[in-house]
């Protein structure tokens, strides 16, 4: 193909030089790429500061891939009269109609066809031949392997991994809440250089879902990955709510009921003995203070001893 397109701009150059009036000042030129999915169709525009019409420049869209010397035209155009020009295209390209715009079409973007374009032609200034890029956008997933890394008292540290070809435009979002609320915190552009974020804000030992997804420059973003549960530290008890902790409760119940058994033997031995004592006390106390007896006299034994007293006294 290319030895064919050489030939037919030798042609061109030899048997129509006359009809080449260009302007004395270089052509400027800028190129725009629509980014696409692989497998359907991508278009170049090229936008030129004048009218090709006018000027009947040859010009050419080329492909350089990620190379900067080595280039390939896709699309390579001469006048062959005022009215009529040629255009000739690597197959898988389409061209339309020229003007100060001209539009290459690809039937089916493949890794092929991605890269660097520039619109080129006859006294282009080459300084301002502004270049585009061709990329071919996969259907983007969400991220998995969600998990928690660390955590504060305020926040939650996160990690997860991205299952899409990462680039400069890829950015992550990620989002928070508690369990019970309805309403997610969201933080947007997480460099696409980092899988882990972390949270600030939070509230001490409070349960929160996190998710992630990816977003693109282009405003494409994949669904919210499936959520996990992250947590942040709780307070010690003593500072969440300024009182002392709770003593462990230690039941001395048995304790006591084992000395309780252990005394009762000589519990009741005493007890014996105090009443012993008491008895032995008790008897000793009536023998000592027991009264004499009174003794009783006739009254005739009375009456004699009262009589026979005087002579009793007087012998």
């Amino acid at each position: 193909m290319m030895p064919m397109m050489l030939l037919h701009l030798l042609m061109v150059s030899f048997l129509l030089p006359n009809y080449i009036v260009a302007s004395e000042e270089g052509m400027e030129t800028q190129s725009t790429c629509e980014a696409v999915r692989q497998g359907t169709s991508g278009r170049i525009t090229c936008h030129y500061s004048e009218d090709i019409r006018q000027t009947y420049r040859d010009f050419s869209v080329r492909w350089y891939g990620y190379h900067d010397d080595k280039s390939v035209a896709v699309v390579m155009c001469s006048w062959l009269s005022v009215q009529d020009v040629t255009c000739v295209a690597e197959p898988g390209y389409t061209y339309g109609e020229v003007s100060n715009m001209f539009v290459v079409s690809i039937r089916n973007v493949t890794n092929q066809h991605l890269g660097r374009y520039a619109c080129q032609g006859v006294q282009f200034v080459a300084d301002k031949i502004i270049p585009c890029f061709l990329n071919a956008s996969e259907e983007l997933v969400p991220p998995s392997e969600i998990h928690q890394v660390n955590s504060t008292y305020e926040s939650i540290t996160i990690s997860w991994r991205d299952n899409n070809t990462r680039n400069n435009g890829t950015t992550y979002q990620v989002r928070c809440k508690p369990p019970l609320s309805d309403e997610y915190t969201s933080v947007d552009g997480v460099l696409s250089s980092f899988t882990n974020f972390t949270i600030f804000g939070l509230v001490p030992g409070t349960d929160y879902n996190v998710s992630v997804r990816v977003l693109r420059a282009d405003g494409e973003s994949s669904d919210w990955s499936v959520g996990t549960v992250a947590r942040t530290k709780g307070l010690p008890e003593c500072t969440a709510d300024r009182t002392l902790p709770e003593q462990p409760y230690h039941d001395a119940s048995p304790f006591f009921v084992g000395m309780a058994s252990a005394l009762l033997p000589v519990t009741s031995f005493l007890v014996i003995l105090y009443f012993q004592f008491r008895e032995k006390r008790r008897r000793a106390g009536e023998r000592h203070f027991q009264p004499r007896p009174v003794v009783q006299h006739d009254e005739e034994e009375s009456t004699s001893f009262m009589a026979g007293a005087p002579s009793q006294r007087m012998q």
